[in-house]
């Protein structure tokens, strides 16, 4: 771009959180637009702990073809320095101040519902310092979880890898036969393992069955469904979210939890979270459900997989979803010169055959807590599958698949 002329506003832009195929379209619609308006950009380097050191770089020194190949690489090109640095409001205070010093107005942070929440504490330390300075909040997350969105970018392109990978993985296993359980991210939600559900194209495809974390896991409904899968079908292929939990009491339990206790390993804690790291225990888990089928007498072979953070990088996006990341970069921008603090939406339009969404702006504080399961319309009755509502939702978001 490396536009002349004066520049008299200045804005900064971070990447926060995961990263997702598509986080660079969204840095690259705010970069663009805010060039447009002759506005100066900085980038922060290495998410919060970056921003506490002051590591910012100018953003309007790269040309347009530049700023288009930075979008289509996977991750995050700032890097997002994810477990590296907490904000608290000891220190959001100098994080702000650390903005201040570089004469920024405006700070976009693309993250998900916890960046939200830590903007919703900058805010607050702005206001407190008499620092007049807006945050904008702008969605991403492979997870698909923010509240206030209809889907959020980098879930089209997971949701597009996770669904070619299983028709490869089903071809593997007609071939193979026996019982493939795959563990799919997830902690809370199971958007992520129902996009499975798209590989199949004729009858008899799998996933056979497909277990979410909106449904209590019971491990004898479990092994009733692979032996069923096994009588019909000759094999049975499993997608089950990392975060599924079972009902102990009045109290929901993960899964995984158990499995690490069983093989008498113990369910590490991430000290960053103080959650159990599901990254962790997946191994733990699919050995667990394994062993549990073979305790059922089924006589094959169980084949396992952990599909990991290729979900979040794999460098073949959905074109929907890089389309939309891109102008959601580009509405946070025109957002926030008019109303100051926010989150960007994306809301889809119905009424028509014809996929269209609008993007709107919500406070901070509608986005920032809580998490958007699916809705219990895309989950079958009993509890081991997905719905064709689900289908028809997630399609337009993942485009043309490969093998379908």
């Amino acid at each position: 771009m490396k536009m002349a002329g004066r520049r008299q506003r200045i804005v900064a832009v971070g990447q926060m959180g995961g990263s997702t195929i598509v986080i660079n379209a969204t840095l690259r619609g705010i970069v663009e637009e805010a060039d447009r308006r002759k506005i100066s950009v900085l980038g922060v380097q290495n998410g919060w702990k970056g921003l506490s050191q002051s590591e910012f770089r100018d953003m309007n020194k790269f040309t347009k073809p530049e700023m288009m190949e930075i979008a289509r690489s996977p991750a995050a090109y700032l890097r997002t320095m994810k477990s590296d640095f907490k904000v608290t409001d000891g220190n959001a205070g100098s994080l702000v101040e650390n903005l201040a010093r570089q004469n920024v107005s405006v700070f976009y942070a693309i993250g998900g519902n916890s960046t939200a929440e830590v903007l919703m504490r900058l805010s607050s330390a702005a206001r407190n310092a008499g620092i007049e300075m807006a945050f904008v909040h702008v969605p991403k997350t492979v997870d698909n979880d923010l509240l206030e969105n209809d889907h959020t970018p980098g879930y089209g392109s997971g949701a597009k890898y996770l669904a070619e990978s299983s028709i490869g993985i089903d071809r593997y296993n007609c071939t193979n036969g026996g019982v493939h359980i795959r563990i799919v991210m997830g902690r809370n939600a199971g958007w992520l393992t129902a996009a499975t559900a798209l590989a199949r194209i004729d009858h008899g495809d799998g996933p056979h069955m497909i277990y979410v974390p909106e449904v209590n896991f019971s491990i004898e409904q479990f092994k009733h469904d692979v032996a069923n899968a096994m009588s019909q079908w000759g094999r049975a292929h499993v997608t089950v979210s990392e975060g599924i939990n079972t009902l102990i009491g009045d109290e929901k339990v993960l899964v995984g939890k158990i499995a690490a206790e069983k093989i008498g390993r113990g369910a590490p804690i991430d000290p960053n979270t103080g959650q159990i790291s599901l990254s962790a225990v997946s191994q733990q888990l699919v050995e667990y459900l394994r062993n549990e089928i073979m305790g059922a007498n089924i006589a094959r072979e169980t084949r396992m997989d952990v599909v990991g953070y290729a979900t979040c990088s794999f460098p073949y996006p959905s074109l929907v979803d890089a389309r939309e990341a891109y102008e959601v970069g580009q509405s946070a921008v025109r957002y926030s010169l008019e109303r100051g603090d926010g989150s960007v939406t994306i809301n889809r339009l119905y009424g028509g055959d014809i996929y269209a969404v609008e993007y709107g702006f919500v406070p901070l504080n509608a986005v920032a807590r809580g998490t958007r399961e699916l809705p219990p319309e895309f989950i079958t009755s009993c509890g081991n599958d997905i719905t064709y509502k689900f289908i028809d939702y997630a399609m337009p978001l993942v485009g043309e698949l490969k093998f379908r």
